[in-house]
């Protein structure tokens, strides 16, 4: 029994014996071996080796071992960041790394100690970043004035390097330069047009690792008005200004490039000096105050223009201009102040200020202008192609356009009351209004800047060009452009508009006076720009719009209708049997006529209420029917009338003018239907009317009647069946063209009054009208005749 209890006494220190036998002190097993385990998350137990990107770097290491341990770094570990770098017992151990902007990786040896006893090493290795050199900003500007530019360079190279490279010498200059940043500076920019420079950044020994930075300095610009003519026929001014600038497309304006400018122009095909309905460009300037004031101060215009045609001084022509009762603006004169290049400001001491340049402008040849008023000098000068043409005492102040309406600058004619006039025809590359009077220095650099570029007019002579501004086509159908001067061989560019890399070239037949040319196969709808090509000379035409149909516009031309009968042939009158008989001889659909009533039952053509200060419907005839007019006839009556288109191809187109009162405008119908009833030719006439009751009573009363409404604030969808014409102005078409496809749709008839330019007559032949009235039906009717043959 003792010796069990002995035996039981003897266990604990045996298991202690053997405790201290197999792990010391110092983290060692008996044997004096390092008990040590470094886990990783990724990689297991006791990695030697760790991979990592190099993006930044983060992660958590455990250690196990029972006693001292410690961590030691190598020389090139120092961008690896150990925390803590000693402890004792298990332990969490963080490692972190930044990014790795080096080109070359990197490594770091850890080596961790248990004791003293160096028991693992592991090696971290990094990887390369991607070489890089980035510079900011990308592109830059120095200002006008001159002015200095930083640059950023951001590398992971070490040194770097760059060069300037410009077209425009050694305008660029380095003022500091550091390991992170480029400065450079210019002095003030003298000339007129933009200054650009390429920096080219680089890093020894990595040459495709390279950037390119624009500078650019502008030049001394516009301050006031600074065109650029866009693809699209569009116009944007790009001065400080910023103004709008409002586009009235038509036939007579397109845009084109100009392979001598090196830029689009503005072409403009305008009657020289007739007043355009369409086809220019306008800049209000009414409520900018700013902009009146520089006027006012004394100011430049500057302008590059090419006329197109023989000057022959019959009417005032006006590339830019704002002149009305005052102003100011470029023109050529008329043959009483010798056909010249006139530069033309309006002062409050001697009104217009004639600056005459003394040159007749040649057909074809650009000329640059330049005119300038400057106040303080008491001084209007004009320059042509640089050189100063003349001088002139210029004293008082500036005068603005005597009416509100006329505060606008004109391009391609001259600001007038809510309308254009004088007309330009030839091309305009540059359009600019300074706010000072530049000097001549100033005005022989702008010279400097476009003489060199010799831009021409085409070498291939037209005249009288006309054509539709659009038009419904199909392939094999013919197009057709009326004018003067196309020869045998001519063929016609279509360049799309919209797609600068579509383009048709078509085969066409010329006459005296016309080219047509056939739509090809293939061929998409879309806006274009006609270009006439002959050999290898070029001539812009226009911009068309065509459409494909299956009903092509030339297949449905309009009819001609005599306004006021045909008054401009000799020897007639307005709503007078000479005109009525002319329209007749003319063969037109219809001849229009104006009628009143008497008070004795009278039915009398005069366009006004009042004859010769009579009021007609307040008259009896015998107070009127010796009234002769402008060609020595009396008044006619509707009888007289009838009986001259009894036997007629041409209709009456009879004109029911509004009456004082609604009874006084039932017995103007009546009577007129009586007496059509009576001679049975209700087939013989057409009805129109301003008063939309007296259309509604008509209808009513004579079924199946053309009857056309006038005002031209109805939409056809509003207005009564029995209504089967619009017969709108121009204005109300242009404003609602959808209305002409709305009337065809319910059956409709349309008109348009009254139309007297070419340019406008095909304008509507294009928009699909059915008729056109107009003061010149001999013009119309050729036309339409060239249109169809």
């Amino acid at each position: 029994m003792k010796r069990k209890l002995l035996l039981f006494a003897l266990l604990p220190a045996l298991t202690a014996m053997l405790t201290c036998t197999s792990c010391g002190d110092d983290g060692t097993d008996g044997s004096g071996k390092a008990v040590f385990t470094l886990g990783s998350p990724d990689d297991g137990n006791d990695p030697s080796a760790v991979r990592i990107s190099s993006g930044n770097y983060s992660k958590i290491f455990t250690i196990e071992t029972p006693g001292a341990w410690r961590i030691e770094k190598s020389e090139t570990a120092g961008w690896l960041s150990v925390r803590p770098e000693s402890g004792e017992g298990a332990a969490s151990v963080y490692f972190s790394a930044a990014s790795n902007d080096n080109p070359e990786p990197r490594s770091a040896d850890i080596i961790f100690y248990a004791g003293a006893q160096p028991v693992h090493t592991l090696v971290f290795e990094q990887a390369a970043n991607t070489p890089y050199l980035t510079i900011t900003p990308e592109t830059g500007s120095v200002p006008v004035g001159g002015g200095d530019i930083t640059l950023l360079v951001d590398t992971n190279l070490g040194e770097w390097d760059y060069a300037v490279a410009s077209g425009d010498g050694e305008w660029l200059a380095e003022k500091a330069k550091t390991s992170t940043s480029l400065t450079l500076t210019a002095a003030a920019n003298e000339r007129f047009s933009q200054l650009k420079a390429t920096v080219t950044f680089s890093v020894t020994g990595y040459p495709d690792l390279k950037q390119e930075v624009e500078v650019t300095q502008n030049g001394f610009t516009a301050d006031l008005l600074d065109l650029v003519f866009n693809n699209d026929g569009t116009a944007t001014d790009i001065s400080p200004m910023h103004n709008v600038v409002e586009c009235l497309p038509g036939a007579s304006l397109m845009t084109y490039y100009n392979d001598s400018y090196g830029r689009y122009v503005a072409r403009f095909n305008h009657e020289p000096g007739a007043n355009p309905s369409s086809g220019y460009y306008k800049v209000d300037y009414f409520n900018n105050q700013t902009f009146r004031d520089a006027l006012a101060d004394g100011h430049t215009l500057e302008v590059l223009v090419m006329f197109d045609a023989d000057a022959d001084g019959e009417k005032e022509i006006k590339p830019l201009s704002s002149m009305q009762g005052g102003g100011t603006g470029f023109l050529i004169t008329k043959k009483d102040r010798g056909t010249e290049l006139t530069f033309l400001p309006h002062l409050t001491s001697g009104g217009w200020q004639w600056t005459r340049s003394g040159v007749t402008p040649q057909r074809a040849k650009y000329y640059h202008l330049v005119g300038v008023w400057d106040k303080t000098a008491q001084k209007s000068r004009i320059y042509v192609n640089g050189e100063q043409k003349a001088e002139i005492a210029a004293k008082g102040n500036f005068n603005f356009p005597n009416n509100d309406n006329c505060y606008w600058f004109g391009i391609g004619c001259d600001a007038g009351d809510n309308k254009a006039e004088a007309g330009w025809r030839g091309d305009i590359a540059i359009v600019r209004i300074y706010g000072d009077p530049l000097s001549a220095d100033k005005v022989a650099t702008l010279w400097n800047e476009v003489k060199d570029l010799e831009p021409q007019g085409s070498v291939i002579e037209l005249s009288d060009i006309t054509f539709l501004p659009n038009a419904l086509v199909k392939a094999g159908s013919v197009y057709k452009v009326l004018g003067k001067g196309f020869q045998a061989g001519d063929r016609m560019r279509l360049e799309s508009v919209d797609d600068e890399k579509s383009s048709f070239l078509c085969d066409a037949t010329v006459t005296d006076a016309s080219i047509g040319f056939e739509i090809p196969g293939g061929f998409v709808s879309g806006n274009y720009r006609m270009v006439l090509m002959r050999g290898d000379a070029r001539c812009p035409i226009g911009f068309v719009e065509l459409t494909l149909s299956d009903n092509p516009t030339l297949q449905n031309l309009p009819q001609v209708i005599a306004h006021r009968g045909f008054h401009t042939t000799n020897g007639a009158a307005e709503n007078s049997l000479a005109s009525l008989e002319a329209a007749i001889a003319l063969g037109v659909y219809g001849s229009e006529a104006d009628f009143y009533i008497t008070r004795d039952g009278v039915v009398v053509s005069n366009h006004d209420p009042d004859i010769n200060g009579v009021k007609i419907e307040s008259a009896d005839y015998d107070d009127i029917k010796d009234i002769e007019l402008s060609n020595g006839e009396k008044v006619a009556t509707l009888d007289v009338y009838l009986d001259e288109i009894a036997e007629a191809v041409t209709k009456l187109i009879i004109e029911i003018k509004p009456h004082s009162t609604t009874e006084h405008n039932n017995r103007v119908v009546d009577a007129i239907v009586g007496e059509l009833a009576a001679r049975g030719m209700n087939d013989r006439v057409d009805f129109i009317s301003f008063n939309y009751a007296i259309c509604q009573r008509l209808a009513a009363k004579v079924p199946g009647a053309l009857v056309g409404y006038l005002q031209g604030d109805k939409s056809p969808w509003s207005m009564s069946p029995d209504i089967k014409c619009i017969d709108y102005p121009m204005a109300a078409l242009r404003q609602n063209p959808r209305w002409v496809r709305d009337a065809h749709a319910r059956g409709m008839k349309v008109n348009v009054w009254t139309v007297n330019s070419q340019a406008d007559m095909m304008e509507f032949i294009g928009m699909g009208v059915d008729f056109i009235t107009t003061d010149h039906p001999d013009t119309l009717r050729e036309m339409l005749s060239e249109l169809a043959e």
